[in-house]
Order: structure tokens, then sequence, then C-alpha cells
């Protein structure tokens, strides 16, 4: 018999195969900024990659810590390491922070610092690296593409200059010619 997990494998590979579709962009001349914008995305995946994997690591760290230390004072967001990571992912989107702050501070007071130190660390710092990495393979990307357009313009005048000098000392020549 065929392991199911095999099939689950294979629409995973077919997910990825939708993802060819954007090679589609390449043949539209006239969207060239979204041209930029989708190969930056596609050239960023590898920095991307690591600062997500940081985030995560952070996340995790800290949702580790959230459970020992408010697992049993605030059971209904940090009662497993599964809440205390999502409750703390959505931390990260600045959602009902004060509700969890207001929630824990008569009990352990401490749950400030801990909430000041998630939410700068995540949501400042390392959510701001992400938009770096991509604000960084944008300028990278937009520069390469109008160096690429201005060599193609240079070339066009070139051959346009080329053709003028050509023409007047063809007739030049053909004017000597017949005289």
């Amino acid at each position: 018999t065929i392991n199911p997990r095999i099939f689950r494998l294979l629409r995973i590979f077919r997910a990825f195969r939708a993802l060819r579709a954007l090679r589609v962009l390449r043949t539209i001349s006239f969207l060239k900024h979204l041209q930029i914008i989708v190969s930056t995305l596609l050239s960023s995946i590898p920095a991307l990659g690591s600062t997500v994997l940081i985030l995560g690591l952070v996340l995790y760290t800290f949702a580790i810590i959230g459970r020992s230390l408010y697992g049993e004072i605030y059971p209904r967001r940090f009662g497993t390491l599964g809440r205390a990571f999502f409750s703390l992912f959505q931390l990260i989107t600045l959602d009902d922070w004060f509700e969890f702050y207001d929630t824990i501070k008569d009990r352990d007071p401490t749950v400030l610092i801990f909430l000041l130190v998630f939410i700068v660390l995540e949501a400042f710092v390392l959510l701001n690296l992400v938009i770096a990495v991509l604000v960084s393979n944008l300028t990278e990307a937009s520069k390469a593409t109008s160096r690429f357009y201005r060599k193609k313009r240079r070339a066009r005048r070139a051959a346009i200059a080329d053709a003028v000098q050509g023409g007047a000392a063809g007739a030049a020549v053909a004017a000597a010619t017949a005289a």
C-alpha cells in the first residue's frame, strides 16, 4: 500500500508549482515595478528565512519563559506551550497586550517587564529587521533595473548616433563621387 504521507507531500509540491505562475510577470513589460517587487520578494527568501528563524527562536524562548512564569496564573493564555506560543504571536501584532498585562499584574507585577522586553524585541527590533531586509533588497533590485535601462538607452542612443553619422558620411561620399 502507498503511504498517505506521500500524497500530502505531493500536495505541497503542487502548491510550489503554483508559484511558477509568477513567471508570467517576466513577459509583461508594462508592469516593470511589479516585476521588481516580485523579484525582490523571491530573492529575499534566504535572508527572510534566517530572520524568521531568529524570530521563531526568540518567540519559542519567550513561550517557554511565559509558560513557566504565568502558566498557572493565566492558563487561558499560557496553560500549554502551544497556547503560550500562539498568545505571544498575537502579542507581536500588539493586539490585546493590555489585557495580558491587566489580567496578570495583580498576581505578578513582573509581567510588565516580560511584556516590555518581548514587545520591544519582537515587535520593534525583529519585525523591523524583516522590513529592513525587504527594503534593502528592493533598493538593490531598483538600482540594478535602473542601471539596465540606462545601459539600454545608451546603446540605443549610440546606435542612432552611428546611423546618423553613417548616413551623413554616406551622403558626403555619394556627393563626392557624383562630382
